[in-house]
C-alpha cells in the first residue's frame, strides 16, 4: 500500500514542511539520543513509502530506466507461455510464487506505479511488468501467482488493488493496516499466519484511525480522500517482533508476505511502511525477501535475515516495532476464456 532496510522514498508525496514542525515519531527503545532535527524529514521521507505511495500522480509514470526484468523483455506470445509453464510445474503453491515473481526481478522501482489508466485523475496503468514500488510489486505477485494467463491477472489486479472491483481512485486500498490487509484476508486473498509463526511471542497493535486523527496527520497528507472513503475504527494488527522474527526466521514458510511494522505514531496514519514476499530458490534454504527497493532502484533478493537484523541495528527515528506475516491463499477464480 505501498519497503537500515530497503525504505520507500516519498518525495512526490511528503511535504517536508508538514515534517518538520511534527512532533518527533516514537523511538526503539535502544535509542537514546535524538538525531538532530534537520535530519527528521530526510529520515522520515525514507521510511513512508506505502501510506503515501496510492496519491495520484499528475500524469503517466514512464520507467526511470530500461526495465531489464526478463517478463518485460520478452514478447507477450512468449509470456503467456512462460506463465503457463511456471504454473504446470509441480510442487507448493511456494514454489509457485517463487518462479512468476522471479520474472520480475531486476525491474526499476517507481512510486506510485499504478494508477487507474489513460483520463482518470492517475493515469498510470493499472497492470504493467516494467517498474514498481513495494506494494505494486507484492500485488503483482499474488495476481500471477493465482492466474497463468496476463489478462486473467490484470482482471485479479484490479480485485486486489479495489474495494467491490470500482477501480476508481478513492476506491482503492491506499491503507494497509486499515484497508488492504483486513480486506484481502476477509475476501479470502490472504491469510495471517503470524501467530503461527511467532506463538506467544506475537503481539497486537489496536490501531485507532479516528476522523481526527485523519486530519491532524503529518504523513500522506496529499492522499486525498472524500470523507465517506477514509476508514475508521480501530483495526487490530498482529506483529512478530522484530528480535523474535530473526529468531524464527527459518520457520517463516516461503511464499509468505512481509510487512514492516512501524510504532503506533499519531502524526501517520498507517502502521506498515514497507513490505516484500520471501521466497526460496530452487533447490535451496536460505530465505530472501524480494522486494521493490527504492535504495537498489529495482526488485532485488535480500536475505530476510540480513533484513531482519538491520531494523535492529539501525532502528531510526520511527522504530521498527515488528513484522506482520501473510500467507497467499490457493486459487480460487476459474480460468480466463481465451
Amino acid at each position: 500500500m505501498r519497503n537500515a532496510w530497503a525504505l520507500c522514498l516519498v518525495a512526490l508525496s511528503l511535504s517536508v514542511a508538514s515534517v518538520a514542525t511534527a512532533a518527533a515519531p516514537p523511538q526503539a527503545p535502544e535509542t537514546k539520543t535524538t538525531p538532530k532535527k534537520k535530519r527528521l524529514p530526510r529520515i522520515i521521507a525514507r521510511a513512508l513509502g506505502i501510506v503515501t505511495s496510492t496519491v495520484a500522480q499528475t500524469k503517466a509514470q514512464a520507467p526511470p530506466r530500461p526495465a531489464k526484468n526478463y517478463f518485460n523483455l520478452i514478447p507477450e506470445p512468449l509470456l503467456i507461455a512462460e506463465l503457463e509453464a511456471r504454473h504446470a510445474q509441480p510442487g507448493p503453491l511456494s514454489a509457485r510464487v517463487e518462479r512468476v515473481s522471479r520474472g520480475l526481478l531486476g525491474a526499476p522501482y517507481l512510486l506510485g506505479a499504478l494508477g487507474e489508466g489513460q483520463g482518470t485523475s492517475d493515469p498510470d496503468p493499472r497492470f504493467r511488468l516494467d517498474a514498481f514500488d513495494c506494494t505494486t510489486l507484492v500485488e503483482t505477485v499474488i495476481a500471477l501467482t493465482r492466474h497463468d494467463h496476463p489478462e486473467g491477472a490484470a482482471r485479479l489486479l484490479d480485485k486486489i488493488r479495489y474495494i467491490d472491483n470500482k477501480t476508481a481512485f478513492n476506491d482503492r486500498r491506499h491503507l494497509m493496516t486499515s484497508q488492504w490487509i483486513p480486506g484481502l484476508v476477509k475476501e479470502g486473498w490472504l491469510k495471517d499466519i503470524t501467530a503461527e509463526v511467532g506463538g506467544d511471542q506475537t503481539r497486537t497493535i489496536k490501531f485507532n484511525l479516528s476522523k481526527k486523527r485523519w486530519q491532524r496527520r503529518h504523513i500522506a497528507k496529499a492522499l486525498v480522500l472524500p470523507e465517506h472513503k477514509v476508514p475508521q475504527g480501530v483495526f487490530p494488527l498482529k506483529y512478530l517482533p522484530t528480535a523474535q522474527a530473526l529468531l524464527r526466521a527459518k520457520q517463516i514458510p516461503a511464499g509468505t508476505i512481509i510487512n514492516v511494522v512501524r510504532a503506533d505514531w499519531a502524526a501517520s496514519p498507517d502502521l506498515i511502511t514497507h513490505q516484500g514476499v520471501i521466497i526460496v530458490p530452487p533447490g535451496g534454504t536460505q530465505r530472501y525477501v524480494r522486494h521493490a527497493s527504492p535504495l537498489a532502484k529495482r526488485v532485488v533478493d535480500e536475505e530476510l535475515e540480513h533484513m531482519l537484523q538491520r531494523y535492529i541495528d539501525k532502528p531510526g527515528n520511527w522504530s521498527v516495532q515488528g513484522v506482520n506475516l501473510l500467507s497467499i491463499q490457493p486459487d480460487k477464480e476459474p480460468p480466463l476464456s481465451r
